[in-house]
């Protein structure tokens, strides 16, 4: 049986938020694209084409909990921007990351592939292990060299990891990202984007939800099945 998929750095970073349909774009951006700032773009496709093919992935994992399609979309454009936000930081502060080109062994180990690792996914999950990659130990070194600049003292990777993402969110104030509202608008205060509910609430009291994490299980095997990423709910016995 595959390990259990793995959404590592992209939950710990990106506060997956639950998104509304059919919103107009705002003022500034673009149709097509999900996410700009600081000269550097993302396609909308991409990130609908990286949530189809995780959650194909992770419907094949029984032991996996499911969660909101909408989560996953407006969780995976935030994690775009903190990689592009830690990849300026860390040419500022001379912290070094990861190779652009991601080696299909570690696309492998990082999501529990295996096998299922494709020509047709490939790339989906490049992608995402890119963004991983710049999440993780470049955003600890980053803080480390924060707190410590002469690097004299031992700075408990904790601590640097939250200086680090505090470092992240306020590059990504300062530079204003453009996003697509199908995501919402990013709060700089919450690190999160600021968005309505889901399309469908599952009943009244989900609906008055405004954090994903805060849904229960079983209101998110209720969403409809284009709604939810996941395993199929086991129905009651």
């Amino acid at each position: 049986m595959p390990r259990q998929r793995n959404l590592g750095a992209l939950s710990a970073l990106a506060c997956l938020a639950l998104v509304a349909s059919g919103c107009d774009l705002s003022d500034g951006a673009r149709p097509g694209l999900a996410a700009e700032v600081a000269g550097e773009q993302l396609e909308l496709s991409t990130v609908d084409a990286a949530v189809q093919d995780y959650c194909a992935v992770l419907a094949e994992e029984p032991r996996a909990e499911p969660v909101p399609t909408a989560s996953l979309r407006s969780g995976f454009a935030l994690a775009w921007l903190q990689a592009v936000a830690v990849e300026n930081l860390a040419a500022q502060y001379d912290v070094p990351l990861p190779p652009d080109t991601v080696d299909g062994a570690v696309v492998r180990a990082t999501w529990g592939l295996d096998g299922q690792l494709t020509d047709e996914n490939r790339d989906t999950f490049e992608w995402l292990t890119w963004i991983e990659l710049r999440l993780d130990q470049p955003v600890q070194a980053l803080g480390t060299v924060l707190l410590d600049p002469d690097g004299v003292a031992e700075v408990p990777a904790p601590q640097a990891f939250d200086r680090g993402i505090a470092e992240v969110r306020a590059w990504l104030d300062e530079n204003a990202p453009v996003v697509n509202p199908v995501f919402g608008e990013y709060d700089d205060a919450t690190g999160r984007f600021d968005v309505d509910l889901l399309s469908v609430p599952v009943s009244d009291e989900a609906g008055a939800i405004a954090e994903p994490s805060e849904l229960t299980a079983a209101q998110v095997a209720a969403l409809p099945a284009d709604q939810r990423c996941g395993p199929a709910p086991v129905p009651p016995a």
